[in-house]
């Protein structure tokens, strides 16, 4: 139970991945609603939750991921327009809203059926044409048409039994399967294959290839050497029932189902033997049929027989070549379609099968080798490139050769007349053995045990690949004064075109030893852990390097040691910090989607535009920032973005802007949220703040101050609510969630030019920099996010109000000032302001001065929380244990201005 649950855990985090992608997605395929990778990656999406889905029974999502998918389907198949490409997406859209919603559902215990996906079902379905209103699409077998180089090997014997089985009213159909050689591995079995079909009728004859089963030694009891199984089977059943049968296996391998008639078998000439009796051997192949396959010995005498059989391959060949030229040229302009691909394995496929009844080896080969690498990108092992395509070109261009000189060396056996040999011209003799190697190598280039560890010379793929021999290699390596392919150009051994073909195979080797080998996933809660650890580590390691025991020892040593310690300590303290450390990349994309949501229901026209996306932040940081830049982006598109027409009489583009940027500055993050809007509205925002009493005297406050009144809790300019925003409510939560994160929020705004908001964050929520000071006995950490400088004032520039205030003149502004021991109930060491510091500090354009007795010092300090019990203490952030071990508090700016007003009222 625990082990079903772990990966329901693993289903919900690489669901959340993928639904964050498919928004990212869904956008960009609405810029573009014709680009097919697009749409590929959305189907793959959708097909990955499908079926994960369907693994744990969330059959709502599998339903509704389903129904997304034929819909999909449609897009990449057929020509729509453009209001319904846009209604599409619209769609695609909200089944995916509906996917996450239902997963937080299950996730939280709730009932799944809570979210009205079926709705969303019933509108794909109508989108559909009814010939897309299927729930499941099975592979089937297809049909290349009957094999007459196949049927031709048939005995007398057997040809009677199968025209008496048609005539008795079975159907009769000739089978050819074609499986990857790691069946094995993937739990299909060809024998049980062929025991399944038995329930449903009877198999005739089995014909196998055996050419490529190696020694005994060499034998791998895991791989099939059989490469193509040729058989003949009766029954009464429908196609259905074969379809049935082969389902699991078409995953893995080519299938081809004909239905035999007593016209095509009486049709091909059989080939006669000059022994009248034709015995069958226990796999029910008699001997001329066995002769045949093997090379066609001389016990064969039927000329004429031989001969149709070849001119028919001949011409059937050629036919085969044709398509094959043309289909790779298609996957050249089109590489992640396996459809195509399949189209170019079925004709290779072919002719291997008769290559093997003919006797015709050495062309065979090539495309016995040829399938393989076909077949490893058919399982998404390797990944079409320019190189495949070149190498599956010059293996047509060999094909074709090696087709074209047959006649010449078999004219006598096959009784070929000098007419019939002018129609194939004999071409120049090629060695394949150059091209069977390259194409081995890429068949292997991605496969777990042909990978090296390290990237292979290029002299070690030519090697393999057959361009130069060893010989050749030693004497280039013995000039290696110069790079090795220069020397084999310049010295003439090899093209430079080889050269450039062998460096590209290198380059893909490379990408291939890169990949999530090098990354793991890792529990969020035991990184929280390490960091907790390690910020113990960090204030142990201050306890000992202060502690005064230790600093009376004498020795260089021990001061040495110590340093080292912390040096490590600090270089631990960077490398746990940055495992928390994640790009905004994934936040920011979601932006993208809630941007266009809240343009659509405004009816304007924005365009977000991103930068920075690749600054790291705190992963708890960037939990938190999501809501505020939410609100701050619906505020921009819904307040500050005009409607088209009233951007167009301000003579603006029709099309808004929002620029969404981070970048570094300091020891933090900025966030900025910047549009070309109206701008902020400032009169009306003064008019509402008196109003609400929340200001008495507009000139008593700064044009920061003005703005920000629009955090204060139902603070609202609009003059009518919509379903976005308009109740006040929003930039509470921003204000609210900045605060949390010990962050600051400055906005700049000129009409009808745009308002700029900046969000300013710590790096992390773990570890801060602080200035620590005393007042009394006692000590506090103020971050130096907030400090502008530090004085000791003098005494004209301390200003006392009605005895009960203290302010200080600096430099024509007057700021209050705040004694932490008032405020706090403890003792001050200086009651004149003047016999001690004051430290100047701002917060949301609000700025205090903060008196203490000493400035100790700046330091980075691990945060503690307070617990329940002190969460509420105005002025105080959390606390930190210093170097002696006692706890210094850690100030919040704000609260302590906000504190210190109260406590004057």
């Amino acid at each position: 139970m625990e082990d079903i649950e772990k990966l329901k855990e693993t289903f919900y985090s690489e669901a959340d991945d993928i639904l964050s992608n498919l928004d990212e997605l869904l956008l960009q395929l609405e810029h573009n609603p014709g680009d097919k990778e697009t749409l590929d990656a959305i189907f793959r999406s959708m097909h990955t939750l499908k079926g994960t889905s369907s693994i744990f029974e969330f059959h709502s999502i599998e339903k509704l991921a389903h129904a997304c998918e034929d819909l999909l389907d449609l897009m990449r198949k057929e020509e729509v327009g453009e209001v319904t490409s846009e209604k599409m997406i619209d769609t695609l859209f909200t089944g995916s809203d509906q996917i996450k919603e239902i997963i937080t559902n299950i996730q939280n215990g709730s009932e799944q059926n809570n979210v009205n996906y079926e709705n969303t079902v019933n509108e794909i379905r109508a989108l559909l044409p009814k010939k897309e209103h299927i729930e499941v699409v099975q592979k089937k077998a297809s049909d290349e048409g009957m094999n007459r180089a196949f049927i031709r090997t048939l005995g007398k014997d057997e040809r009677s039994t199968i025209i008496n089985q048609i005539r008795e009213g079975r159907q009769v159909y000739q089978i050819s399967i074609a499986l990857s050689k790691y069946c094995f591995y993937k739990g299909m079995d060809p024998l049980v294959l062929l025991k399944n079909l038995t329930f449903g009728g009877e198999v005739l004859l089995v014909r196998c290839t055996t050419e490529h089963i190696p020694s005994l030694e060499e034998i791998n009891p895991y791989m099939l050497y059989l490469d193509d199984i040729w058989m003949v089977f009766s029954t009464t059943e429908t196609i259905d029932f074969l379809n049935d049968i082969f389902e699991f296996a078409l995953a893995i391998g080519d299938i081809t189902v004909h239905l035999l008639t007593e016209e095509e078998l009486t049709s091909v000439t059989p080939i006669e033997s000059k022994s009248p009796a034709n015995k069958e051997d226990e796999w029910g192949m008699s001997d001329d049929s066995r002769e045949v396959e093997s090379g066609l010995h001389e016990t064969v005498t039927s000329s004429i027989g031989l001969k149709n059989i070849f001119l028919e391959f001949m011409e059937e060949s050629n036919s085969y070549i044709e398509d094959i030229e043309s289909s790779i040229l298609k996957l050249e302009k089109d590489k992640t379609n396996l459809i195509i691909v399949n189209d170019i394995f079925r004709p290779f496929h072919t002719i291997k099968g008769n290559c093997g009844y003919l006797g015709f080896k050495e062309l065979g080969h090539l495309c016995h080798s040829v399938e393989t690498l076909l077949d490893n990108i058919r399982n998404s092992t390797i990944a079409v490139n320019q190189i495949i395509i070149d190498t599956l070109l010059e293996t047509v261009d060999a094909v074709k050769k090696l087709r074209l000189n047959l006649p010449q060396g078999i004219s006598a056996k096959f009784g070929l007349t000098d007419i019939e040999l002018s129609k194939y011209p004999a071409q120049e003799s090629i060695s394949t053995k150059p091209l069977l190697h390259r194409i081995n190598f890429l068949s292997n280039l991605n496969s777990a045990q042909h990978i090296k560890e390290n990237t292979p010379k290029l002299g070690e793929i030519l090697l393999a690949t057959g361009d130069i021999s060893e010989e050749q290699l030693n004497k280039a390596l013995r000039l290696q004064e110069r790079k090795l392919g220069e020397i084999l150009v310049d010295e003439g051994i090899l093209p430079e075109d080889k050269v450039k073909s062998a460096l590209e195979i290198q380059e893909l080797q490379k990408a291939g030893t890169k990949g999530p080998a090098n990354a793991i996933k890792v529990d969020i809660e035991k990184v929280d852990c390490l960091v907790n650890l390690v910020g113990e580590l960090v204030i142990t390691q201050t306890l000992i390097s202060q502690n005064s025991s230790i600093t009376q020892l004498s020795g260089q040593s021990v001061s040495k040691d110590i340093a080292h310690l912390g040096k490590i300590t600090r270089d631990i303290q960077d490398h746990v910090m940055s495992m928390r450390m994640m790009p905004l990349n994934q936040t920011f994309q979601k932006m993208m989607r809630v941007v266009r949501d809240t343009a659509k229901k405004a009816g304007k026209n924005v365009e977000l535009i991103i930068s920075g996306e690749d600054t790291e932040l705190d992963k708890t940081v960037i939990e938190e920032v999501s809501d505020p830049l939410v609100h701050i982006l619906r505020n921009s598109v819904d307040h500050g973005i005009e409607t088209p027409e009233a951007r167009k009489n301000k003579g603006k583009p029709e099309k808004g802007t929002v620029h969404l940027n981070a970048f570094h500055r300091g020891g933090n993050i900025v966030i900025e949220i910047k549009d070309d809007g109206k701008g902020l509205n400032r009169e009306r925002i003064i008019e509402k703040a008196i109003e609400r009493g929340l200001i008495n005297d507009p000139t008593d406050v700064s044009e920061q101050q003005i703005y920000q009144l629009i955090f204060y809790p139902g603070f609202s300019t609009a003059e009518k609510v919509t379903d976005i925003s308009g109740r006040g409510v929003g930039m509470d939560v921003v204000r609210k969630n900045i605060d949390k994160l010990r962050g600051r929020i400055d906005i700049q705004s000129k009409e009808d030019q745009g308002t700029t908001i900046s969000i300013t964050l710590p790096l992390t929520l773990a570890i801060i920099d602080g200035m620590v000071v005393q007042t009394g006995i006692e000590r506090y950490i103020i971050p130096t996010l907030s400090i502008e400088e530090s004085l000791r004032p003098k005494k004209e520039e301390i200003i006392t109000v009605q005895e009960k205030g203290e302010l200080c003149n600096l430099r024509g502004a007057l700021l209050p000032i705040l004694r932490l021991n008032n405020l706090y109930n403890k003792k001050d060491d200086h009651k004149n302001p003047c016999d001690a510091l004051l430290v100047v500090v701002e917060n949301d354009g609000m700025r205090a001065c903060i008196l203490v007795d000493e400035l100790i010092g700046q330091q980075q300090v691990v945060i503690k929380t307070l617990g329940d019990t002190f969460k509420n203490v105005r002025g105080i952030a959390g606390g930190a244990i210093l170097g002696d071990g006692k706890v210094g508090l850690i100030l919040d700016v704000r609260g302590l201005i906000e504190a210190s007003l109260y406590a004057k009222r």
